[in-house]
């Protein structure tokens, strides 16, 4: 199974809804999403304009999309997503998971490669200030063979940790803060969500569901315009 290239943003946002709704007391609000999906337009890592809906999603413009889930605020989507994305690895590339440059890389070889994603236990990402000018963070843990290991994720910032073999002394609950939020990611939902369409039934249900929607809300035929009379000012038809 590999990454699917017609994914298209609409539906992708439905899917993220989906699962992210009940993570919440009160549930998540019916807009919420639609609200993500405008502010990571808005910082162009997303198709706009009137092609939006209709331009298939690139691989880290998925990536994104579920990253940005991590903020409270819907505003701050756009924002949120750019800033976990670039996370770099502490202890350098060595250190990271599956040798990726950055957090968003790393997602998504989760997204286009199974023996990674069967591998991963945990996906966690935060948006808190967690040192200095330096906020955001993420955590991948995964199985390598019998041994259950993590690699972190840190703001740019954090020019120390990004030094060969930093990752032995990293202490995860070095903070400025004592409190932070998270929001942890377990597979298979949400990171197979860029191939969940794949399926040949899906797409027939979809084609479907396509046809069932035009003919309940057909398109509204034009009444056509009549001809002009020599002496008289033609009427504009009414739609």
């Amino acid at each position: 199974m590999s990454y699917n290239p017609s994914m298209y943003a609409k539906r992708f946002e439905s899917l993220l809804a989906g699962e992210v709704r009940k993570t919440d007391l009160s549930q998540r609000a019916p807009d919420d999403m639609p609200q993500r999906f405008e502010s990571l337009r808005g910082y162009g890592l997303l198709p706009a304009g009137r092609t939006k809906n209709v331009t298939p999603l690139s691989l880290p413009q998925m990536v994104t999309a579920i990253l940005a889930i991590a903020t409270v605020k819907p505003g701050y989507a756009g924002h949120a997503g750019k800033t976990l994305s670039s996370l770099r690895p502490v202890g350098g590339t060595e250190a990271s998971f599956q040798k990726c440059a950055t957090l968003g890389s790393a997602v998504e070889c989760l997204l286009q490669n199974p023996a990674a994603l069967d591998s991963i236990l945990e996906l966690r990402v935060s948006d808190s200030e967690i040192y200095t000018n330096a906020h955001g963070r993420g955590a991948i843990i995964y199985r390598a063979g019998d041994t259950i290991l993590t690699a972190h994720y840190v703001h740019q910032n954090a020019l120390s940790l990004f030094q060969a073999g930093a990752e032995k002394e990293f202490n995860s609950r070095d903070l400025i803060s004592s409190v932070v939020t998270e929001m942890v990611f377990y597979p298979p939902n949400v990171l197979t969500m860029g191939v969940r369409l794949t399926s040949p039934k899906l797409k027939i249900e979809l084609r479907k569901e396509s046809r069932l929607d035009s003919a309940l809300h057909p398109t509204p035929a034009r009444t056509p315009a009549l001809p002009a009379r020599a002496g008289r000012r033609s009427v504009p038809a009414r739609s």
